[in-house]
């Protein structure tokens, strides 16, 4: 979908002066702009974009740029040269883009468009996000899924056979709101519920100007070697730290390489600057990327059970989740807990919303749920969740090297990834269990919390 604004495209395929082109299907942007101010360049962006947009009051600029279908991150680039900012993606599916001069924390005053004026900031209605026609059920041991399919007429499209966890996809939505609760009382079921989508986070975006220390970090082979689990989008491993990772598990199949860094790849070079600065540069740890999003930008509550039992079936003991939802799935649950109960320690993002709203899977209580830190003032930032589930704050911005360029993530991902650093760099130093070392951080980060 093309949103034009200005009636900016002239019969020759040029664009007019200030005027606005937003390629969403293509995530390509186009503009010729010329003294144009920026809250009125702010307003375009949000009713293009349908994101929330945040501006620090009493920020005045001019913007005169040109260019031609430039990649969203590169456009933003040129757009708001002269500002700071931060692009947010929200586990409700909400992007939020923060444009400031001095914090992001002072970016308060909301830009209010025609298509987002209105527009709850709670949680999306949860019923738009479910996966049309299907039910993810668990049973008990010894119970066949196959058989039960066939008595309801559904296809079983996806299975966790260890975990007793089965996608059903059904011919119709009357069939599945009929059979729904019909197989929630059948004796072997243990429950039943519906899949949904989980938005894919942000991608990190270019800064422009900085630099950053590269990752110095060597693998130590010793019978001590730690797995770390990243449930994330595809890794793209950079050469020089190639022995620091295991080949890629992908749940769905994996994305084309881009030009720029995906959010599992910040999520990868976060958590081992992290681990390096634990160990001193030096560890027997590798991560397994496990691809949970694969060429959508949709995961399901489904392919993230899918993405945890697929990292513990190849010997992770701790695994990073920089992703949630809104959404309590019995289902996502039942492999949560069985899977922490083995001893593997999972380490969740709270959510980007300043809220006290749970989001899962960090809100179960057999995960680290870790929210993030503005760094200027030492306290939660103010996009990030909060609330009792929470049991942890991190920094909650990370900047990354990468193809001779720095990148930056904000939001809790990367507070979670730094916390799964962390504790696998103390784990690996020690000599203790993961379990031990989750135990005394989350003691002492919940005295420092107040909890």
């Amino acid at each position: 979908m093309l949103w034009t604004l200005n009636f900016m495209l002239l019969m020759s395929g040029g664009l007019m002066a200030n005027s606005l082109l937003w390629d969403k299907t293509n995530s390509l942007v186009s503009c010729d702009l010329r003294g144009q101010r920026i809250n009125v360049l702010l307003t375009n962006i949000a009713m293009a974009t349908g994101w929330e947009v945040l501006v620090e009051p009493g920020t005045e600029l001019e913007i005169s740029v040109k260019f031609d279908r430039l990649p969203v991150p590169e456009a933003l680039e040129r757009l708001l040269r002269g500002v700071n900012y931060a692009l947010v993606g929200g586990t409700n599916g909400v992007t939020r883009l923060y444009v400031f001069k001095t914090s992001m924390a002072h970016a308060t005053q909301p830009i209010v468009s025609t298509t987002n004026a209105g527009v709850e900031r709670s949680w999306l209605r949860m019923e738009t996000n479910r996966v049309p026609n299907e039910l993810m059920v668990r049973v008990r041991p010894g119970v066949s899924i196959d058989e039960i399919a066939v008595k309801f007429g559904a296809q079983v499209i996806g299975r966790l056979d260890k975990y007793r966890v089965y996608r059903l996809r059904f011919n119709s939505v009357q069939d599945l709101e009929q059979l729904q609760e019909m197989l929630g009382t059948i004796d072997g079921v243990q429950s039943v519920d519906y899949n949904y989508q989980i938005p894919m986070p942000e991608s990190p975006l270019p800064v422009q100007a900085g630099m950053v220390s590269p990752i110095l970090l060597k693998h130590r082979v010793d019978s001590s070697s730690l797995v770390i689990g990243l449930v994330d989008t595809s890794v793209q491993v950079p050469s020089e730290l190639q022995n620091l990772f295991l080949p890629s598990v992908d749940v769905l199949p994996a994305r084309t390489e881009a030009e720029t860094p995906t959010h599992g790849t910040a999520m990868a070079l976060t958590l081992l600057r992290a681990l390096g600065i634990v160990t001193g540069g030096e560890a027997s740890v590798k991560i397994l990327p496990v691809n949970v999003f694969g060429e959508s930008q949709m995961s399901t509550t489904f392919d993230v059970a899918a993405g945890i039992a697929a990292a513990v079936n190849n010997g992770a003991q701790i695994i990073n989740l920089s992703l949630g939802t809104p959404v309590d799935s019995p289902v996502l649950k039942g492999v949560v807990e069985e899977v922490t109960r083995q001893g593997v320690v999972i380490v969740a993002a709270a959510g980007n919303e300043p809220t006290t709203v749970p989001v899962y899977p960090a809100a179960y209580s057999s995960v680290v749920a870790v929210t993030a830190l503005d760094p200027a003032t030492g306290t939660v930032a103010p996009y990030a969740n909060r609330g009792d589930f929470v049991d942890m704050a991190a920094p909650g911005i990370s900047a990354v090297p990468y193809g001779g360029k720095v990148y930056v993530v904000v939001g809790t991902s990367p507070a979670a990834a730094y916390v799964t650093g962390l504790l696998a760099g103390l784990a690996n130093k020690s000599g203790q269990s993961l379990s031990e070392v989750k135990e005394q951080v989350v003691k002492t980060a919940t005295a420092i919390l107040g909890k």
